[in-house]
């Protein structure tokens, strides 16, 4: 076999949490599979935080990256059962063009400094920084669109401002329009180029944290993704969840879901910020599966539940 056919695949395993003894993990990896078959992938917010070193010794205020996104591993099926021990014991398989054709993208890692940084170890580091400068120029630009947009007698004078304390400048909102029409010409939308910010900043990851890893221990996971606000055509690929997903979620876990968290635009339980990746083309995401991988112990009730024809095949990982 050509190298390029080297046999792998991409496997999502879980439930990560639940470890305190095999009864836990298994009840929680059967709650998460039926999640999954009910509901689709859920691409749950993290956030990590980059500090750029500055030209005095200290460091800059943190710079916060958020992400949305489901994770995928590339193995091949003999290194599964050595993943499985720290990400869970059920594992969901795709080949690579179907992770391909589902939107799938490579983590692009960057290397945080250490303590010792005497080096060049910090440019990944101000490379966030500029990304999160950019990111405040188009959701500024954003603003000012959207602001010109509300007031249809373009000769006013523009007037930005807070708590309803406005600076009003030379030009007029009709003048600055045109601006922003010279800013933008040959391009997309300013709304458009700001979310493809966020969504490229969503592939970042550290090559590892010196806090919990080694060196490149994040980097050795080989890691893919899906994540949120990705669009075709014009129309979104995700979704937020309803109501009665969001209580699925809580059920089985609370700590995890529950949790508030910290957003650009407020404070926010977890789960109130999570997307949904349901189905694409009307297929639901886990029937583009190639197999559902799961412990003997459950194999039956996990049959049970994918029992359609069009369901994957589910095999016990002893099988591999």
């Amino acid at each position: 076999m050509e190298d390029s056919e080297r046999l792998t695949y991409f496997y999502h395993s879980f439930p990560r949490r639940f470890r305190k003894d095999t009864g836990e993990e298994l009840e929680n990896g059967l709650k998460i599979l039926k999640s999954i078959h009910d509901i689709g992938f859920i691409l749950t917010p993290e956030i990590t935080e980059w500090q750029e070193p500055l030209d005095d010794g200290t460091l800059s205020k943190p710079w916060k990256v958020i992400q949305k996104r489901c994770c995928f591993t590339e193995l091949s099926p003999n290194e599964l059962e050595k993943h499985t021990k720290s990400f869970g014991c059920f594992s969901l398989e795709f080949n690579a063009r179907t992770i391909r054709q589902l939107g799938g993208i490579p983590v692009f890692y960057l290397p945080k400094p250490t303590d010792e940084d005497v080096g060049l170890e910090s440019l990944a580091s101000a490379l966030i920084a500029r990304t999160g400068e950019i990111q405040k120029v188009l959701n500024r630009l954003s603003e000012l669109s959207e602001h010109i947009g509300k007031n249809p007698d373009k000769s006013q004078l523009l007037g930005v401002g807070k708590d309803g304390n406005k600076a009003f400048f030379r030009t007029s909102l009709g003048g600055t329009e045109d601006v922003l029409s010279l800013i933008t010409r040959d391009t997309q939308p300013i709304n458009i180029l700001r979310n493809a910010l966020r969504v490229i900043t969503g592939f970042f990851y550290p090559a590892e944290d010196f806090r919990y890893t080694g060196i490149l221990a994040y980097y050795q996971q080989r890691e893919w993704r899906f994540v949120a606000n990705m669009s075709k055509e014009g129309m979104e690929i995700n979704r937020d969840p309803t109501e009665s997903e969001k209580d699925q979620l809580l059920k089985i876990d609370s700590d995890f879901f529950g949790k508030e968290l910290e957003f650009f635009t407020g404070t926010y339980k977890r789960v109130d910020q999570c997307r949904i990746f349901s189905e694409l083309n009307g297929k639901s995401i886990y029937r583009y599966a190639n197999r559902i991988i799961v412990p003997d112990a459950v194999i039956d009730a996990v049959r049970e539940i994918f029992n359609k024809a069009e369901d994957p095949p589910v095999i016990s990982v002893n099988e591999l």
